[in-house]
């Protein structure tokens, strides 16, 4: 699972305008910018995997989400996140693939929602849905 996550964290890392310490990631301590400018929040939630093959070398096929949320503070940048949330949908197309280390990720959906209030910072939220098959290693 830990490629699968790198590959579409890397993916977007390779696609966005954002600084990479503008853009918070689990387990890593991240404190919002102070300044009007955008940042960004990663998250990986993948699918418990089933079996798509018999045996210790066969594989198993998982799929899940990664959620994408851009923040600008409150009243502050709104068109620009929704530039962002729009180049975010376009480069997320159905069938698109990304590989880290071998292993490949493919792109089932994107959108992205019209955007709340939250902890005093407007937020658009999008969503990639992602399909991956991953080889079983054989246990010694």
């Amino acid at each position: 699972m830990d490629n699968i996550r790198k590959a579409l964290f890397q993916s977007f890392l390779d696609h966005t305008e954002l600084d990479e310490d503008r853009i918070a990631v689990p387990n890593v301590n991240f404190e919002p910018p102070e300044d009007k400018n955008p940042w960004a929040t990663l998250i990986f939630a993948p699918n418990t995997p089933s079996v798509a093959t018999l045996g210790d070398k066969g594989a198993d096929e998982t799929d899940g989400f990664m959620r994408i949320e851009l923040n600008v503070p409150q009243g502050c940048g709104t068109k620009e996140i929704e530039h962002q949330a729009e180049h975010i949908r376009s480069n997320y197309t159905a069938g698109r693939y990304f590989k880290y280390n071998k292993q490949c990720v493919m792109v089932t959906s994107c959108g992205f929602d019209g955007g709340a209030i939250v902890d005093n910072f407007f937020r658009i939220v999008c969503t990639v849905n992602w399909y991956a098959q991953i080889q079983r290693n054989l246990i010694t």
